[in-house]
């Protein structure tokens, strides 16, 4: 429970001795495999509240090892599903549907109708990253169908909260509002935080894009707020460039300057490269306004030197490739269902 707890306010020293001192007991007691693999997947999410991908990763693999055997099945598709979610956060797009299909096979063996929402909310979110937001809005009417049949309300706020991204990014505004503020009523009702900073976040980006600046940045202070106590790095440096970004276009300058350095300072080597970009791009900007051109040429070498990485990032005909691979998985996962259903009928009606 420390561990967590320590982990959430941001404290990263105190949360990874109290890993370390679960690990240590748990060994010590000799207890089951399954109770490791617990501590590994709460390390996972630790690590990816840093930032630290690869680390998140390899704990989420250790914990499939430790959780081997069908009783531990649904927390081994969990982590084949974290798994898919840090690849997506980095847009290692291929290895993020390659998991969720290791999930996706899991959830409908278990016949797990949220398992199986997760994973359709989660391919709609790679296919809105790729710019194919006809399929992305299926994925997410779907998704939000099985929310609402299981009354799972921070499943069908995620739905709701993506949908109002999508209409947003093709200038359906009147339906942008109408998902993000269904979004924000859910959020405030379930009072999850880290779901509160996203729709914050996503106002505000809505807000600017239909001119209201004044609640723009309103709903993104309330954003950076959530997310420094969050301590989500990467987190906290889009949030801030975001913020920089309102104040720049209001030419606030000063107060643009001041919150671009907040990410510079805790930007990191996982921190994802598009982040940092932006970042460099804009504070190169930013010391070129206000004259200091020796660190604006500074700034600007690190934004040139990571173009190169940042068209390489993905190939989206392969990944479309990939998505069409998991859609053919789904069906014939859908067909197998089917089947089992039909044949348990029929054993049933034998018995009788």
């Amino acid at each position: 429970r420390g561990q967590i707890l320590y982990s959430g306010i941001g404290d990263k020293d105190s949360a990874e001795y109290h890993y370390d001192m679960a690990l240590e007991f748990a060994k010590k007691q000799k207890l089951p495999k399954s109770h490791l693999g617990l501590i590994s997947f709460n390390r996972s999410e630790h690590f990816e509240r840093y930032s630290l991908y690869k680390e998140a990763i390899d704990e989420l693999l250790l914990a499939i090892h430790l959780f081997s055997g069908s009783e531990n099945l649904p927390f081994i598709a969990k982590c084949h599903n974290s798994i898919g979610a840090v690849h997506k956060r980095q847009n290692n797009f291929s290895e993020a549907i390659k998991a969720f299909d290791k999930a996706a096979i899991i959830y409908v063996k278990l016949d797990d109708s949220i398992g199986i929402a997760s994973i359709e909310l989660n391919i709609g979110n790679v296919l809105k990253s790729i710019g194919q937001t006809s399929l992305a809005k299926k994925k997410y009417f779907h998704a939000a169908k099985i929310y609402q049949k299981n009354k799972d309300l921070s499943g069908l706020a995620s739905c709701y909260n993506n949908l109002g991204n999508v209409y947003k990014n093709n200038e359906a505004y009147d339906s942008a509002f109408f998902y993000m503020y269904k979004t924000l009523a859910i959020r405030i009702k379930t009072g999850e935080e880290r779901g509160l900073a996203y729709i914050y976040n996503n106002l505000s980006n809505l807000h600017k894009a239909t001119g209201s600046s004044d609640s723009a940045v309103y709903y993104m202070e309330k954003s950076v707020l959530i997310k420094e106590v969050i301590g989500d790095k990467s987190d906290i440096c889009e949030a801030y460039w975001g913020l920089a970004d309102l104040y720049r276009s209001l030419e606030i300058y000063n107060l643009e300057y001041f919150s671009l350095n907040k990410p510079a300072d805790i930007v990191q080597p996982q921190t994802p490269l598009e982040i940092v970009s932006i970042i460099n791009k804009s504070l190169a900007n930013a010391n070129k306004r206000k004259g200091d051109y020796k660190k604006s040429t500074e700034y600007f070498t690190l934004y040139i030197a990571n173009l190169d990485s940042l068209e390489t990032l993905e190939n989206k005909a392969g990944l479309m490739l990939d998505i069409l691979a998991y859609e053919s998985l789904s069906d014939s996962l859908s067909k197998e269902q089917i089947r089992l259903a039909t044949e348990l009928e029929n054993v049933t009606l034998e018995n009788r």
